[in-house]
């Protein structure tokens, strides 16, 4: 918005009054000034929090806050109505679950109002608009990173996949070796088996051996005792 001036007052050196009326007008149309920052533990309390907090918020997402909310060492720190709407939102955020990264990345796709507000005013949510390009990026890097977590998540379990693998061999190997044995032992007792029925067979044939001597011992004792019952017979009779 440009003043003119009227030309009887176009001095190179203009006095005293026209300056002072100068300066009035230029006072009247200025943009009203910002609203007043609050403190560390002012800005606490508002979101129910410790100032400890606060000051770490205002660390981690410094890029998205005034200069005053992270000065430099020595300077007071203070916030204004944008910066408490962005540490709202970010609080709400990190209690349901998000880390700082993901805030960030939300962060990002946010347009905080610089309204004043006054005492009267009622709290309301900050108006967030979104830009859809940004949405899908963000999006996209969130799965992004969900897959990459996932990925090094499975990773995680391939050493204890490989110690189960290991005791699964050795547990194999031990079966197997156990089934070498058993049948070791079955040829074994195939062996002792047919060693068994060679013993059964010789000891048959042993015993018709036996038999067989002891019936022609059986007969050749008989033969002789009638040989000699007749050769005493003719010596009574005084045959012989």
């Amino acid at each position: 918005m440009a003043i003119s001036i009227p030309e009887d007052f176009q001095d190179t050196q203009p006095s005293a009054d026209i300056s002072k009326g100068v300066m009035f007008v230029s006072s009247a149309i200025a943009p009203p000034a910002t609203t007043d920052r609050k403190s560390v533990k002012q800005v606490a309390d508002e979101l129910n929090c410790s100032p400890d907090t606060i000051r770490r918020y205002a660390n981690e997402f410094s890029l998205y806050l005034s200069a005053e909310a992270s000065p430099e060492r020595g300077a007071t720190r203070s916030f204004d109505q944008r910066d408490i709407e962005l540490l709202t939102t970010a609080r709400k955020q990190m209690s349901s679950g998000k880390n700082f990264n993901q805030v960030r990345a939300d962060l990002s796709m946010m347009e905080f109002s610089d309204k004043v507000t006054t005492p009267s005013d009622t709290v309301t949510e900050p108006e967030v608009h979104t830009n859809p390009e940004i949405q899908g990026v963000t999006t996209a890097m969130l799965t992004l990173v969900d897959t990459v977590a996932a990925t090094q998540a499975q990773l995680a379990t391939i050493p204890e996949i490989n110690n189960r693998l290991g005791m699964i061999t050795e547990a194999l190997q031990t079966q197997a070796d156990l089934q070498q044995q058993v049948e070791t032992m079955s040829q074994d007792i195939n062996d002792l088996t047919l060693k068994n029925v060679q013993l059964v067979a010789d000891l048959d044939s042993v015993r018709a051996q036996g038999r067989m001597y002891f019936i022609w011992f059986l007969a050749g004792s008989v033969l002789a005792t009638g040989i000699l019952v007749v050769v005493m017979l003719l010596l009574r009779q005084g045959i012989i």
